[in-house]
């Protein structure tokens, strides 16, 4: 079915509906902490952009010591 998420609640040791949970609310940011969420959202919708061109150096070295798929 391709990537997805799944998750679930208990209580007391029931699976129970998450839609009827009441969660808390977010949290307002503002001043710095505002403008660092921005940055770092600037940052993952440039790599999001690039398409995964740009991979840092650790996940590439990693990548190339994998063997190639037998087919």
């Amino acid at each position: 079915t391709g990537p997805h998420l799944h998750y679930e609640i208990w209580r007391n040791g029931q699976r129970i509906n998450p839609a009827g949970i009441k969660t808390q609310e977010g949290t307002v940011l503002a001043g710095a902490d505002l403008a660092a969420f921005r940055a770092e959202k600037a940052r993952i919708d440039r790599v999001i952009a690039a398409g995964g061109q740009r991979r840092p150096a650790a996940v590439q070295q990693a990548a190339n010591g994998l063997r190639p798929a037998e087919g």
